[in-house]
């Protein structure tokens, strides 16, 4: 009986030193977007979406080009559109 223990012992002994060991992947860390350039993207992609796929070619009585325009210059600003949850003005 002790020898069947002892095999058995060794035998997991054996097992454990031939397991692969785990392989830890690195992750390069993802950029962030100042929050200027974040504001571009969103601006630049709301822009799009409502330019092509909105219903009304007359964009609801709104001047479509004059709005991006005037958002496009707030965001230029040195403040961007928003500053602390506000709208700069």
């Amino acid at each position: 009986m002790k020898r069947l223990l002892y095999l058995f012992a060794l035998n997991n002994l054996l097992l454990a030193t031939c397991a692969p060991k785990p392989v830890i992947a690195t992750v390069a860390p993802l950029p962030t977007l100042n929050p200027t350039d974040r504001q571009t993207r969103v601006l630049e992609a709301l822009y799009s979406a409502v330019n092509d796929q909105y219903i009304y070619t007359d964009f609801g009585g709104a001047n479509w080009e004059s709005l991006h325009a005037q958002f496009q210059d707030k965001r230029n600003g040195q403040r961007g559109i928003y500053t602390r949850g506000r709208a700069s003005r």
